[in-house]
């Protein structure tokens, strides 16, 4: 290993770096970049799992095919060795983002060991659950060398093929101590020997060592020796398209049986493919389970260099994205280090975990947990081809799935994850949702519906792919077929058929992420109007989408007969729906359409609605009335009710339908409006409330039918309520004439009701009326004129609407009232020789009848005495006395009542008689 430079090269570097960074340099590579596009979700891995880094820092992952890929390649890259988990990585890196872009250093990648993130640790696998297969082996066959073994192997062919062809190798698979930061260069010697670490940094440190002014300096300056060992314009990135062209390309060409380009096509990808800017980016284990875990949309390649069918549709995933204006496609290989997929790699995550317990200890053979955990975590909703158990009990055919412990738990019961063939495209977005609101994170997948209820994964080559539009009879990019031959023409044309449905699809799927939404249409054919009850009527579906015209074939890849293609119609599923309440779902066939048998129906007009549920956001969701009126079976209803009722007094009235019937019968004509009660037994019962008012009700009982018997009505039947009686009372004091007399009249309502309304009393002298009070009472005054006697009255109650008009006899009496003084008025003095006259008046009150009747008048001197009587008219009267002898005579005046006063007191008055 070259010694790091002196602190004064250290400066003439970055000076140089920073010359080539401000564009003064000739060569200095251009910093132009196209916009970026617009859609889909970009997640910056490194902003989001490191703390002291933000956007836009200079790392970039590597998987490890990768990483081993850029150690192969001529020119200088630097490398950082970490992960998020790793306290001395977080406390660092910061720092060397900091000084890379203060030396003009664009690119550092970052790889690590552990291809999980955690105990997958390639350097370190004690803790990894692996073992290594034997032969026999525990879990079947020969397992020689498999398992942990080839995972020790990858880790050890990093550092004697790479990393330890150095003059001073530091890399013992120990992270502690091991270089973590360095330059590397496969072309570099000292002295002639191999010498490709130029510069490197050691070592672990921690927040605690780099939490000063002093200790943050001289740790960057570290940094700095260690990236500023070459100039920043000798580093040589690659991009990660340079790294798929060269391994697609290499992979594909260098493959014997693909030798002839003719007939299997040669290089796939080429620089205009990223003119536009490449769109595909390789991502690591942790960094997908990272992106899953982010919002927005997300689109998805699962595969790698390695695989064939990968290969064939590369190049399209990028060219219809770069049409769609899509940022990024992230690609994932389940073969962590893109070997293969050969049952005998334990790099191969997407295959079974095959534990095995050896002297009390359970390991597995490969660790097929990352795979079952990321697809029933994050990806629950995807489809395959392959078939898990529970796709066979509700399919058929046989199983073909992933086998794993739950989280690597050895002690855990194993699950079955669908296996996902590549190359696979397909949308995610975390908080998708499906039309029926169920959690659906895979939005849509390019992968073939068949009508069996299954699916078929376009597993195509890329030659097929090249020739898709190649007319029948045309050689070219014939792979093996020999098209002289009917059956090697036809079986081409079908492969290539096949391989243009799959890029049709991936337009699709991607062209539905970028917002190319296509509406649809549901026609509802094969019901009739009218069904019985019980019925199970099948609905004929079929789905359109006017506009939305991809290609598709009718044929197995490998099928040997004529070519069937034409255009594919919606796909997804289609539901009868109650409401809110599905009642039947069927996937629709590939020509679109479905037939769904409706449940046994229950008598009613239904209102349903024959729904489809979309596919992803390439086709909206739609949908179409379905009315079924279903028949039931007759029935009938009667009304039985009770003689005619008192108001006051409850009764019941009966509906009886026909015999097996259930459900309720609504009887309607009572006040309040209609009533419902279930039948029991054959009868429902209602009540006539005892408060029900007075009257005659015509009454109907209406029975709404069951699931079996249609709804009927009864005749109406008639039902009485009279009023009730009521009793009353009256009473009356007796008054002196003059007084107005008071009558009090009770009514009493039967079962305790307070009557309300008017009483009037008459009779043949009075006529008054009153209003009951709240206690059924009404006191009336009669005329205070009333005539001394005793006055026979009748009160008459006209009854209310509940109660009926009542009569009572009684009587008032009236007796003489006393009058009011007797005045006498005499002259002051008269002759003896004449007569003399006196006045007698007797008071009554006023509006009264004036006092009537006998008034004696008597004159008294000594013993000598005269007595005139007269009568009084109108309350006075004048009296002629006879003639008197002198002297002064005393004259008193009686009054004697009449018909209506009592006598009253006796007057006194001096008369003086003078000659």
């Amino acid at each position: 290993m070259s010694t790091t430079p002196n602190p004064r090269r250290r400066l003439a570097l970055s000076v140089a770096a920073a010359v080539a960074a401000s564009g003064l340099v000739a060569g200095a590579p251009s910093t132009a970049h196209a916009a970026p596009a617009p859609v889909g979700t970009t997640v910056d891995y490194f902003d989001d799992v490191y703390d002291a880094l933000g956007a836009g820092s200079v790392f970039e992952t590597v998987t490890i095919e990768r990483f081993e890929y850029l150690l192969k390649q001529p020119g200088r890259f630097a490398f950082l060795v970490g992960d998020p988990g790793n306290a001395s990585t977080q406390a660092t890196i910061g720092h060397v983002n900091q000084v890379a872009k203060r030396l003009g250093v664009d690119k550092v990648y970052n790889f690590t060991p552990k291809l999980d993130g955690d105990t997958l640790d390639v350097w370190d696998l004690s803790r990894s659950g692996l073992r290594t297969g034997t032969s026999p082996d525990p879990a079947g066959g020969n397992r020689a060398g498999q398992g942990r073994a080839q995972y020790e192997a990858l880790g050890n062919r990093l550092l004697t093929d790479y990393l330890n062809k150095d003059t001073t190798p530091q890399f013992t698979k120990d992270e502690s101590t091991d270089p973590y930061l360095f330059v590397y260069d496969k072309d570099h010697t000292e002295g002639g020997a191999e010498d490709r670490i130029i510069a490197s940094l050691a070592g672990e440190k921690s927040a605690t060592d780099l939490d000063t002014p002093a200790e943050t300096t001289a740790y960057e300056d570290q940094v700095e020796d260690v990236l500023g060992a070459v100039p920043a314009s000798s580093y040589t990135p690659r991009s990660n398209f340079q790294f798929l062209k060269d391994e697609v390309n290499r992979r594909h060409t260098t493959t014997a049986a693909y030798a002839d380009a003719s007939k299997f096509g040669g290089d796939i990808l080429d620089d205009a493919d990223a003119t536009d800017g490449w769109r595909v980016q390789t991502v690591t284990y942790p960094e997908l389970v990272h992106l899953l875990q982010q919002p927005g949309d997300i689109p998805i390649l699962f595969g790698g260099t390695w695989c064939h069918n990968t290969r064939a549709i590369i190049k399209d995933v990028n060219r219809i994205a770069q049409e769609d204006g899509i940022r990024t496609v992230y690609n994932f290989d389940f073969s962590l280090d893109s070997t293969g997929n050969s049952g005998s790699l334990a790099q191969h995550i997407r295959d079974n975990a095959l534990p095995a317990t050896v002297d009390g200890v359970t390991e597995v053979l490969r660790p097929s947990h990352l795979y079952g955990d990321l697809v029933n975590t994050y990806l629950s909703n995807a489809v395959t081809e392959y078939r898990t158990a529970a796709d066979v009990e509700k399919l058929g055919g046989s199983v073909n799935a992933v086998s794993y412990l739950p989280g690597g738990d050895v002690t855990a019961t194993a699950k079955q994850a669908r296996k996902i063939q590549v190359g696979h495209v397909l949308t995610y977005n975390k908080d998708h949702k499906d039309a029926a609101g169920n959690a659906a994170p895979v939005v849509d997948q390019a992968i073939r519906f068949n009508d069996d209820g299954g699916q078929t994964e376009h597993m195509t080559e890329w030659w097929y792919v090249a020739g898709r539009d190649y007319a029948a009879g045309d050689a070219r990019l014939g792979g093996t077929y020999n098209v002289a031959s009917e059956a090697g023409s036809n079986g081409l044309q079908n492969q290539r058929a096949f391989a243009k449905e799959a890029i049709a699809e991936i337009d699709s799927v991607l062209g539905g992420l970028a917002g190319e939404e296509h509406g649809t249409q549901v026609a509802v054919d094969g019901v009739p109007a009218t069904v019985p009850v019980g019925a199970t009527p099948t609905v004929q579906v079929s789905v359109t989408s006017p506009g939305h015209a991809p290609f598709a074939s009718f044929n197995t890849a490998s099928a040997s007969v004529a070519p069937s293609t034409g255009t594919a119609r919606p796909r997804g599923e289609v539901g009868v729906f109650d409401g809110s309440e599905l009642l039947v779902k069927a996937r629709l066939s590939r020509a679109g359409t479905a037939s769904l048998t409706l449940p046994a129906q229950t008598q009613g007009t239904k209102a349903y609605t024959v729904r489809y549920l979309g596919r992803g956001d390439s086709l909206t969701p739609s949908q179409s009335a379905l009315a079924l009126d279903v028949a039931g079976t007759a029935s009938s209803v009667t009304l039985a009710g009770p003689a005619p009722l008192t108001y006051g007094a409850a009764s019941t009235v009966t509906a009886t339908v026909t015999e097996g019937a259930t459900g309720t019968v609504s009887l309607s004509g009572l006040p309040g409006g209609a009533v419902s009660a279930p039948v029991q037994d054959g009868t429902a019962t209602f009540t006539v409330p005892a408060g029900t008012v007075p009257g005659s009700y015509a009454l109907t009982a209406s029975y709404g039918g069951d699931a079996t018997y249609a709804p009927s009505s009864s005749t109406p039947l008639t039902v009485v309520v009279r009023k009730n009686a009521s009793t009353l009372a009256v009473a009356a004091a007796g008054v002196r004439y003059g007084t107005a007399a008071k009558v009090l009249v009770a009514v009493k309502g039967a079962a305790g009701r307070v009557p309300t309304g008017t009483v009037t009393l008459t009779g043949p002298t009075v006529r008054a009326t009153g209003r009951l009070d709240a206690s059924g009472r009404a006191t009336i005054v009669l005329p205070r004129g009333l005539r001394v006697g005793t006055h026979r009255i009748t009160a008459v109650y006209q009854g209310d609407r509940v109660a009926l008009a009542a009569s009572r006899t009684g009587s008032v009496t009236v007796v003489k009232a006393l009058p009011g003084a007797t005045r006498v008025a005499v002259p002051r003095s008269v002759k003896a020789t004449r007569k003399a006259k006196v006045t007698i008046t007797v008071a009554t009150p006023p509006g009264l009848a004036k006092a009537s009747g006998p008034v004696t008048v008597k004159v008294t001197k000594g013993r000598t005495s005269r007595t005139v009587r007269a009568t009084l008219s109108n309350g006075r009267v004048v009296v002629t006395l006879p003639r008197l002898a002198r002297g002064t005579w005393s004259v008193k005046a009686a009054y004697a009542g009449d018909a209506s006063y009592t006598a009253g007191r006796t007057a006194s008055a001096r008369l003086r008689v003078v000659r």
